[in-house]
């Protein structure tokens, strides 16, 4: 079974700001850019992979997982999302999967005074780079390193996060997310994980504020 927390960085304002500097910093804000670079790094993948011989049998139980994401954020911004997904292991080291997503918003601020509902749904892929580092450089450290791509399509409340410009009461947002992230073995088949996407289609219709997207979160 697969599950994965995600943890909402709002709620520490000092680490949320010190994370998004750092990513920032090393990843240019430039779509055109990021845009290369991931089509860059696909390829690249593509080539580490194959260079890798790996002949695990799979059966359906360890084909299949369920899990989901689940955030929380409390303070004058209140945020919970709840994420079930599904997914399948088409090898034994890329998987895809699908999932829906409810995002419940509340803000009381000086400037914002307001509570909404997002929801949609989700599909990704997933490709397992290194499974153990430390068969690669043995300096004991057994994490593995992972490419991800998501689709996430959201429907959202006009009024809200795009004001202007809009009749309709709602509307759907598109992000496509690419990145990659950290596996940290926990024993058995735990582990956490950290990640850093970037949204492709970032906009001023998007419910998040940045294009970079930082999530923790523990598998089983």
């Amino acid at each position: 079974m697969f599950t994965e927390y995600n943890l909402f960085l709002g709620n520490l304002p000092a680490l949320n700001y010190q994370m998004t500097a750092f990513v920032k910093n090393i990843m240019p804000f430039n779509p055109i850019f990021m845009k290369r670079f991931v089509l860059l790094f696909l390829l690249a993948c593509t080539g580490v992979v194959s260079a890798q011989e790996d002949d695990e049998p799979l059966s359906l139980r360890d084909r299949l997982y369920f899990g989901g994401n689940f955030g929380l954020q409390f303070g004058s911004i209140t945020r919970v999302e709840i994420s079930p997904l599904v997914g399948y292991r088409i090898t034994p080291r890329f998987s895809s999967g699908v999932g829906i997503t409810y995002i419940y918003h509340k803000e009381e601020t000086f400037f914002s005074d307001f509570e909404t509902s997002i929801y949609g749904g989700k599909v990704f892929t997933r490709l397992e780079l290194i499974k153990d580092f430390n068969k690669f450089i043995p300096l004991g450290f057994n994490g593995g390193l992972f490419a991800q791509v998501e689709y996430e399509p959201l429907n959202i409340e006009s009024r809200i996060f795009h004001p202007f410009g809009l009749e309709a009461e709602r509307y759907w947002y598109h992000g496509v997310f690419a990145g990659g992230g950290l596996n940290l073995p926990l024993g058995g088949r735990a582990s956490v994980n950290f990640m850093v996407l970037y949204d492709l289609n970032h906009s001023t219709r998007s419910p998040y504020a940045d294009p970079y997207v930082i999530r923790f979160g523990i598998n089983f």
